[in-house]
């Protein structure tokens, strides 16, 4: 019987990925059939501290194997203590997860990697059964690129309409207007929009309304509360 195991690992600045082999044995105390990936992105594709994933699957069961977990992090954090580092050689995280789809699992791993020659190998961690290494990988990376994609997008989408509130909410304030009414509120919206050459979409207007008439007093939020669920 075997059990999942999640561990991850960041690199000191002066380390290099070359040595994640002896990371691994160092810190876990040997080799685990499993996929091995650096990444140096994240979900958006900006650029983070430079980190290994390794995927593994532990020779025991869950209680077994939560006592190895266990054992592992008291040694580190007996080793963090007993050298007054953060933690030990840049170790990050051990856990042992819920794995439904576990080639999906696996190869999030190597979903960053470009191409597939780049891929961390070793002959001392073989690969878990039936697991196909390149078709993992392809699977991997195509979702990674698509939802990085599609973030991205929507990131943008919404920075750009609190950019906009922002401004909506900047140029009444230097302009000291006094809103009294919620038609006063959507006029000035309006000619806002006019003067920036938005595109007038009525219900992203009216959401933009509904917040300035909030922020400015005009909506008590039990006027909201029946607006939004009545």
């Amino acid at each position: 019987m075997t059990t999942p195991i999640a561990f991850r690992y960041d690199f000191g600045e002066s380390e290099q990925d070359q040595h994640f082999c002896s990371v691994i044995s160092q810190t876990l105390d040997g080799y685990f059939p499993g996929v091995v990936g650096v990444e140096t992105m994240n979900k958006y594709g900006e650029t983070i501290k430079k980190h290994l994933h390794y995927h593994f699957l532990y020779p025991g069961d869950k209680t077994e194997t939560e006592k190895y977990v266990a054992k592992i992090r008291k040694r580190i954090q007996r080793q963090n203590a007993d050298s007054g580092a953060p933690r030990q050689r840049g170790y990050y995280s051990l856990t042992v997860p819920e794995v439904e789809d576990s080639d999906r699992w696996f190869r999030y791993c190597i979903k960053q990697v470009e191409s597939f020659d780049k891929i961390l190998r070793n002959e001392r961690i073989p690969l878990p059964a039936d697991f196909d290494l390149e078709l993992q990988w392809k699977l991997g990376n195509e979702e990674y690129i698509r939802d990085r994609e599609h973030l991205s997008s929507r990131r943008e989408s919404a920075d750009k309409r609190q950019t906009t509130l922002q401004k909506i909410t900047q140029s009444y304030t230097e302009k000291k207007v006094t809103f009294t009414s919620i038609r006063q509120v959507f006029d000035f919206v309006l000619q806002f929009y006019d003067d920036e050459g938005l595109i007038m979409e009525r219900m992203k207007i009216r959401g933009v309304c509904d917040t300035v008439a909030r922020k400015v007093g005009l909506i008590p939020n039990d006027e909201f509360f029946r607006m939004v669920y009545n």
